[in-house]
């Protein structure tokens, strides 16, 4: 209380001059309707753009969660697509039985570290055991095929991605739907090889290139690339064929760990599967 009367004190003249101030502005505005008419223009104005700013703040603070919302609905919405069921459906005399059971689900994550400039790279993700992700998942982005799961502790998991001279990816290509091996030549982190597919077929720049389904890993009809060129080998019977990959593995933030719920079982009869 002593400090706040001596600073009414001190400061006595200058609280005068505002207050007065305060009162010639109001009585100003009162008595002359093109003042007030100004006044009121300028206020909102001025109470528009703080409004507008404080908005722009809080939605920023809220982008995070929404986010984090957004990656959760996606990754529910891809297991209830189609291709994450089969239909274990069986006929005996007339009787017949459809059970479509999911076969797939998917754990959304954060890249939270990446490399694109070497000839063997990985990304980090957020995510691990603690999670239920283990080694030999396959992880998505909203735009195509990322990679495998290599190592996993209990909140952090290592990927191999497709710029990695030790995966290759079983792609399909052409409306005849012929399937090649789709591999890194540890050039442009924007491009990948698409080999053995034979020169009988015909091809054109801009084809999908889509995962084939025969993969232990990957579902099918996810999109690895797009043909950007390609031509016929002399020596062989295959084209050499460029695609440009869908994913942009520089920019990635939000992926999916694949869950294939028959992994084990289907891995028990092709030992030597790694594609």
């Amino acid at each position: 209380m002593r400090n706040l009367i001596l600073f009414l004190i001190r400061y006595n003249a200058f609280l005068v001059f505002i207050l007065l101030e305060a009162l010639s502005v109001y009585l100003m505005i009162s008595n002359n309707s093109f003042h007030e008419t100004g006044f009121m223009k300028t206020a909102n104005n001025i109470s528009g753009y703080v409004f507008t700013r404080y908005q722009s703040v809080m939605s920023y603070v809220h982008l995070k969660k929404e986010n984090e919302k957004l990656v959760n609905e996606n990754a529910y919405l891809r297991s209830l697509l189609p291709g994450a069921f089969y239909d274990d459906s069986y006929q005996v005399v007339s009787v017949s039985d459809t059970n479509k059971k999911q076969i797939y689900t998917y754990i959304p994550s954060r890249v939270i570290k990446l490399s694109t400039n070497q000839f063997n790279n990985y990304i980090t993700i957020n995510k691990g055991t603690l999670q239920g992700i283990k080694p030999r998942m396959a992880v998505i982005s909203p735009d195509g095929i990322v990679g495998i799961v290599k190592q996993v502790t209990p909140h952090f998991s290592s990927i191999i991605t497709l710029l990695h001279q030790d995966l290759e990816v079983s792609g399909r290509i052409g409306v005849e739907g012929f399937v090649g091996s789709v591999y890194w030549d540890g050039k442009d982190y924007q491009y990948a090889k698409l080999k053995e597919i034979p020169k009988q077929i015909v091809i054109k720049k801009g084809d999908k290139v889509t995962t084939s389904g025969g993969s232990i890993f990957f579902p099918e009809n996810i999109v690895i690339g797009t043909v950007s060129s390609f031509t016929k080998e002399t020596e062989d019977n295959f084209y050499d064929i460029t695609i440009r990959l869908n994913t942009d593995f520089s920019t990635l933030q939000t992926v999916y760990v694949v869950n294939y719920l028959l992994q084990d079982e289907q891995q028990q009869l092709e030992p030597g599967a790694d594609k």
